[in-house]
């Protein structure tokens, strides 16, 4: 895929750019460099047998409301600056299915709202997460699925400033033996689903 491309192009609305099920191995740097508003779909699910993410892709990218697959790619690592602008996901944003083991500093911090989005990060291999990951999210009325992973811990402060929830966090099927004091804080209404299922065998 040749530099430049989209260089231009700040929203997609009611689009696709479907790249699925093509040979595609690396993406240039600047790719959807000024993409600020994402309002339609890509999809870059099965390609190589191993995907590079360049540095700083999505890196301006402030609000999404529909599709972000990027599932399935083997991934192995997330690049620094993703998604580090990104405030609202009123999406969804896949990265299940890789090989994923670790999430760059200040990924997701910025996120204040996930409104009837999903951002499913299971079936990867994900032992720990960012401190700051989620510091600014107040309200959760969609999905984080952290299932099928390798976690053992969690950052104290990873929900802390979570007030309303209204969706799902589901953190089963991993290795977690407790919780950190205080993770729910600053939580007054909950009216969703808390998947804590620390032993199970399903």
């Amino acid at each position: 895929m040749p530099d430049g491309v989209f260089i231009l192009l700040h929203k997609i609305i009611l689009g696709t750019l479907n790249f699925s099920c093509n040979n595609i191995s690396t993406l240039p740097n600047d790719l959807l460099s000024s993409l600020l508003i994402l309002d339609g779909h890509i999809d870059l699910n099965n390609n190589a047998k191993q995907v590079a993410l360049p540095d700083g892709i999505f890196s301006s990218l402030e609000e999404l409301h529909t599709t972000f697959d990027f599932s399935h790619l083997n991934l192995s690592v997330i690049p620094q600056g993703m998604f580090t602008s990104l405030r609202i996901i009123n999406g969804a944003i896949d990265l299940s299915h890789n090989l994923l083991y670790s999430l760059p500093d200040e990924m997701f911090s910025s996120v204040e709202k996930i409104t009837n989005g999903t951002l499913d990060l299971s079936y990867n291999d994900i032992g720990t997460f960012p401190n700051d990951m989620f510091n600014v999210l107040e309200k959760l009325d969609g999905t984080i699925d952290l299932s099928h992973n390798n976690l053992t811990v969690l950052p104290e402060a990873m929900f802390v400033t979570v007030q309303v929830m209204w969706g799902v966090i589901d953190l089963s099927h991993n290795k977690l033996v407790s919780l950190p004091y205080g993770m729910f804080s600053s939580l007054v209404q909950i009216n969703g689903t808390l998947d804590l299922r620390l032993l199970c065998s399903q």
